[in-house]
């Protein structure tokens, strides 16, 4: 798969990803994690975690990409075609206001993207996706109908729903997200949280 620090971008194999995570006892996958800033956070947080971002604009991942530590790394892929190596890596996958592409095969539930996804999780792994209402609203759906069409795709996926709520203003600007915090200061600003566990 290839990955990027900077302006240079190189391609590891799964042995590699393999050596890079050894010694961490979880694996965080941002998919669509546009500037990174939340992998970032929370590899900074947690140092047991090993955090990968993962965006299909190599643009918006080169300014992060280079302040990239040992336990953070930036893989240039499409959701929908998501890179094999990566494939029974993931105990932690999250999804954070998806736009684009991403958004539409959620809502779709796609299964390059559903499948996806639960090919890369080890079972038990934990799932946690945050919408914004704006977004799906472009794609013509309302933010409840959204949160009901992703919780069954995810279902039928094999992952069990544990939680799904609103997200309102002062969580969005907890959230370490520079799109969350944009959202957080815009006109009646809405999401919704959805968690769940790969059985």
């Amino acid at each position: 798969m290839e990955c990027i620090c900077g302006n240079r971008t190189w391609f590891i194999d799964q042995d590699e990803l393999r050596s890079r995570i050894q010694g961490c006892q979880e694996v965080l996958l941002d998919i669509g994690t546009g500037d990174g800033r939340f992998v970032a956070s929370q590899v900074a947080r947690n140092p047991w975690l090993f955090g990968i971002g993962l965006d299909a604009c190599r643009e918006n991942l080169q300014d992060i990409s280079r302040k990239r530590t040992r336990q953070t790394l930036f893989v240039i892929a499409n959701a929908l075609d998501m890179p094999a190596e990566l494939s029974g890596q993931v105990t932690h996958l999250s999804v954070n206001f998806p736009w684009g592409s991403l958004r539409d095969g959620l809502l779709k539930g796609e299964a390059s993207l559903i499948d996806g996804i639960s090919r890369l999780c080890v079972k038990g792994a934990s799932i946690e996706m945050r919408l914004n209402e704006s977004a799906v609203k472009e794609a013509g759906v309302e933010l409840w109908e959204a949160g009901e069409h992703i919780q069954r795709s995810l279902y039928w996926a094999g992952f069990n729903i544990t939680n799904c709520r609103a997200l309102g203003p002062d969580e969005l600007k907890a959230c370490a997200s520079t799109w969350a915090r944009k959202m957080a200061f815009g006109r009646a600003p809405r999401g919704m949280y959805i968690t769940g566990r790969f059985a």
